[in-house]
């Protein structure tokens, strides 16, 4: 169960004030799902603490959405000195039921996204995979926002899928493609709640049970 962190607290009274997980991303120039973890990780990730952005997180208290602080917190550096890469690559996460989670991400990443799903397929998994859209419209709102969608399927039938798209089904990509793949499978099993998304930017994957 995820703690009462005092960021996830600013977060949660951001809420209540109307604000987004995307709001509050976009005014602190992180990414969306770094909000939703530190309130509400997803099994087998490790809420994050966002100690550094508290500051700012308390400035925004009592503004509306779309509001920027003052200050933000510093991004990390190369040796070099230069602004450091977000992370890549897969990561084993253990729960505190001790069992063991396989997560991956990337911006650009199809390699990893697919030796990720192929991991998972062995150990037969299920999977949830999340894209990030630069740009989509939502049932419950009609302006074009960034958009994070969720989708699911047990690894080995994900795998398929991506080398064998069916036409009928509208899977129009390649095969072998993987980013291409997520992002219209996504949008299918969101296809409820999400009217048109563009500029797919961001990948997820994680295990579940």
């Amino acid at each position: 169960m995820a703690k009462l962190t005092p960021a996830a607290e600013l977060i949660a009274g951001l809420q209540a004030q109307g604000w987004s997980y995307a709001d509050i991303a976009k005014s602190l120039n992180v990414n969306r799902s770094l909000i939703r973890q530190a309130v509400n990780p997803s099994p087998g990730q490790r809420q994050k603490p966002l100690t550094k952005y508290v500051p700012a997180l308390t400035q925004l208290q009592g503004q509306k959405p779309g509001a920027k602080p003052a200050q933000l917190p510093p991004r990390r550096t190369t040796k070099s000195g230069g602004k450091a890469a977000v992370r890549v690559g897969i990561k084993d996460v253990k729960t505190r039921q001790g069992k063991t989670h396989q997560v991956a991400r990337g911006k650009r990443a199809p390699a990893t996204m697919r030796k990720a799903i192929e991991r998972a397929a062995r150990e037969k998994k299920d999977l949830k995979f999340d894209v990030n859209f630069k740009k989509a419209k939502t049932k419950s709102d009609k302006n074009k926002q960034n958009v994070w969608a969720t989708g699911h399927m047990n690894a080995a039938d994900l795998l398929d899928r991506i080398d064998h798209p069916e036409a009928a089904r509208g899977e129009t990509w390649q095969p072998g493609d993987v980013l291409a793949a997520m992002k219209i499978i996504v949008l299918a099993q969101n296809e409820s709640s999400i009217i048109s998304a563009t500029g797919a930017q961001d990948y997820g994957l994680y295990t579940i049970e």
